[in-house]
């Protein structure tokens, strides 16, 4: 089934309407005892858009500089933003629960993680190339960006790294999956140095 929002909703209807009416209650009674109930969320939060922090209004173009400071978000401030469509929230949340209750999957902010790391080693070893040769040539034919490349293959990973067709200057790479990710890539400075 694709993830869209009605599906998910319609899908999920007697599930959500009962998790409502016990998050309204906040108490139950089991076998004569009382507990409160406390609410968590957890799970793959799909993001792919100009603010995709639940927790802030970081715009994507800025989510690489930790020196600069962004409004955070409420989920009463989520709430809002569906109903004007503002701050890239399409649709109200499923469920309203607080966002310190919301908890990322280590899985999927491990992989994103690789990803950047990935990208920054790259860019480092464009950058330690060209200071080498003092000019901008052929990006491909750096040693150190070779040295990366190999070392992420010696880790039995598929891997090549490529100019982009549209825009020659830039570089993209094999996009590796979550299982060649625990695999490696163990590139350190010393490998490329």
């Amino acid at each position: 089934m694709p993830e869209k929002y009605d599906l998910l909703e319609a899908a999920l209807d007697p599930v959500l309407s009962e998790i409502k009416e016990l998050m309204a209650l906040k108490v139950v009674q089991v076998g004569g005892k009382s507990y409160e109930l406390e609410f968590y969320l957890g799970g793959d939060l799909k993001a792919n858009s100009k603010y995709s922090c639940i927790w802030c209004l970081v715009p994507s173009s800025d989510r690489w500089d930790t020196s600069k400071l962004h409004p955070s978000r409420s989920i009463e401030d989520i709430e809002a933003c569906a109903a004007t469509n503002e701050y890239s929230v399409k649709y109200p949340p499923l469920l309203s629960i607080d966002l310190d209750h919301v908890v990322p999957d280590e899985l999927h902010l491990f992989l994103r993680i690789m990803d950047i790391l990935i990208e920054n080693l790259i860019s480092y070893a464009v950058e330690l190339d060209i200071r080498a040769t003092r000019k901008q040539t052929d990006l491909l034919q750096g040693a150190t960006l070779k040295k990366v490349q190999a070392s992420i293959q010696s880790c039995g990973v598929s891997f090549q790294i490529w100019k982009k067709k549209e825009k020659p200057g830039e570089l993209d790479w094999t996009s590796l999956g979550g299982a060649q990710k625990t695999k490696g890539p163990i590139v350190t400075a010393s490998t490329i140095s």
